[in-house]
C-alpha cells in the first residue's frame, strides 16, 4: 500500500515537472513594474516631476522570464549629478543596459519612453524666527518673563525662481 502511495507521489512529481518543461519553453510576455531611484549631488534640485516607475513589457521564454522575475536588483537608478540641466533620456536604451537583460529577452512596450530631467542649483537662506504671537489673558493672570523662541533661526534650502 505505501509503494502505491510512492510510486503515485513520483509520477506525479515527474508529470508536473515534464508539465513545466514544455510549457517553460515557449514564449511569454510579462508586465514589470521597475522603481526608479534619483540620485543627485546637495546642489540639485529637480523642477519637474520625474515618474517614481517605469512600466515594462517584456517579451521572451518562460525559464527567462522566471529568471528576470526572481532577480532582486529590478531598479531604474538615475544619477541625475552627471547629466546637463535639461535632459531627455530615452528609456528603452536605459532599461537594456541597467536590466542587464539576457539577449534573448526584448522589450516590447516601455511607458514612459523618455524621461525629462530638468533641475536648477540649490540654495539656502537662514531666517530668524519672530514672536507674532498675541496672548489674551484673562483677569488675574499675567506673563512673568520674555517668551524665548526655539529655535531662534530656521534654514530654508530651495530653487530660486525670480519673480
Amino acid at each position: 500500500m505505501q509503494k502505491n502511495y510512492l510510486i503515485l507521489i513520483l509520477s506525479f512529481v515527474f508529470g508536473l515537472a515534464l508539465w513545466m518543461y514544455i510549457n517553460l519553453n515557449s514564449s511569454y510576455s510579462i508586465d514589470l513594474i521597475i522603481p526608479v531611484e534619483i540620485q543627485s549631488s546637495k546642489s540639485q534640485a529637480l523642477s519637474e516631476e520625474i515618474p517614481n516607475s517605469i512600466d515594462v513589457t517584456v517579451r521572451g521564454k518562460g525559464w527567462d522570464l522566471i529568471s528576470l522575475m526572481i532577480s532582486k536588483n529590478l531598479k531604474y537608478s538615475l544619477d541625475i549629478s552627471k547629466l546637463k540641466k535639461d535632459t531627455r533620456i530615452i528609456s528603452e536604451q536605459f532599461v537594456n543596459e541597467r536590466l542587464n537583460l539576457q539577449p534573448n529577452l526584448s522589450v516590447i512596450k516601455i511607458n514612459p519612453d523618455t524621461i525629462s530631467i530638468s533641475f536648477d542649483k540649490v540654495s539656502g537662506k537662514t531666517i530668524p524666527v519672530k514672536n507674532n504671537i498675541v496672548v489674551n489673558l484673562k483677569e488675574g493672570y499675567s506673563i512673568i518673563g520674555d517668551p524665548v523662541l526655539t529655535p531662534d533661526s530656521v534654514s530654508i534650502t530651495g530653487i530660486f525662481l525670480p519673480c
